[in-house]
């Protein structure tokens, strides 16, 4: 059997329509995967306790996504976390700068980056 994982999900969106869809079920998924011991939801820990549980862990992060203060908060919070982590999840491409640990990013949208839509930070 592999050793036990750490997984870390981005859970900031957990709200938000489409993306916060995909991020509950990503939870609820990774829940049921016996390798995973331990899953971080990064995001507001009163929209998250309801996904506490003995295996799942909340780290405080109010960062407003596309935001620079969220590439140095959620940074600085990661950087805390990350040796401790096997896995980053990033459900939006907005991940912060100068990654040091394996992670997967999820684009749900390439409109944007079709029609030029958005301003160049983001594209």
């Amino acid at each position: 059997m592999a050793r036990p994982l750490t997984i870390f999900i981005d859970a900031r969106m957990i709200r938000h329509a489409g993306i916060g869809t995909h991020i509950r079920g990503l939870i609820g998924g990774m829940s049921e995967v016996p390798e995973i011991h331990n899953i971080q939801l990064g995001g507001n820990p009163d929209y998250l306790q309801s996904y506490r549980d003995s295996r799942t862990e909340i780290t405080r992060d109010q960062s407003i996504v596309y935001s620079l203060r969220e590439q140095f908060q959620s940074w600085w919070n990661m950087t805390k976390l990350g040796k401790s982590i096997d896995l980053a999840h990033y459900p939006n491409y907005n991940t912060y700068f100068n990654l040091k640990w394996p992670y997967v990013v999820t684009i749900h949208d390439l409109i944007q980056f079709q029609f030029n839509y958005g301003n160049s930070i983001k594209r």
